[in-house]
């Protein structure tokens, strides 16, 4: 897409203090754009997201709905629409982060059983 149809603000990546990179050959180059080169980081230190597009914020949930999640994740690890949104409204929490804390759950559940196989395992062939 040409320049001129972009629209909104422009970043310019080469506006850092940080020095340019140069063109390590010592003959000049005829391609313009391998004489002045960014650095690869950058951009990275130059953007900022645009206006409206914030990151949500953490949820952090107290140790009470920790242990209410834990109790319900004992008996179901992979709970319905309806048990989900009856948890969010008890907690006042978006249904979404209900679900999300499930799947965390049985992320950390998988990786300690397999933590603890491991371990069965090298103690049995000693």
């Amino acid at each position: 897409m040409p320049a001129e149809q972009l629209s909104g603000p422009t970043l310019d990546l080469c506006s850092s203090p940080l020095p340019v990179c140069t063109n390590s050959s010592s003959t000049p180059s005829r391609d313009s754009n391998s004489s002045n080169i960014c650095p690869p980081y950058d951009y990275k230190i130059n953007w900022v997201p645009p206006q409206g597009r914030r990151r949500r914020q953490r949820t952090v949930f107290t140790q009470t709905h920790v242990q209410q999640l834990d109790s319900v994740f004992m008996h179901n690890q992979y709970p319905d629409i309806e048990l989900r949104e009856t948890l969010a409204a008890q907690m006042g929490v978006p249904e979404s982060r209900i679900q999300v804390w499930f799947k965390n759950r049985r992320t950390r559940a998988r990786t300690a059983h397999r933590q603890q196989f491991k371990l069965s395992e090298s103690s049995s062939s000693h």
